[in-house]
């Protein structure tokens, strides 16, 4: 028996979507990771209010094929380090 082949992932339009969100200032980018189940998007920012923009923003954007954004975060210093990990959006219908 054959195993089914994974769904090809739109990484690249996901991608773009992504770097429109987080390309605004006060948000510097630690790490963005995209694989076969999650996407991974690490940040440093500099105030709650950029941290609940973010949020919102990932949370927003449209036609996004991934869902469920988690959110982790964790205050050093003068800065908020803040871990989102979205779900892709489940195969099938």
């Amino acid at each position: 028996e054959v195993a089914p082949v994974a769904r090809r992932r739109p990484v690249m339009r996901e991608l773009e979507s992504v770097a429109l969100v987080i390309g605004f200032d006060g948000v510097r980018l630690d790490e963005l990771t995209f694989n076969q189940v999650t996407a991974v998007v690490k940040v440093r920012v500099d105030s709650t209010q950029d941290y609940e923009d973010l949020q919102h923003a990932l949370d927003g954007i449209a036609g996004s094929d991934i869902r469920e954004w988690r959110v982790g975060r964790q205050e050093v210093s003068d800065e908020i380090r803040a871990t989102f990990t979205g779900q892709w959006a489940r195969e099938g219908p």
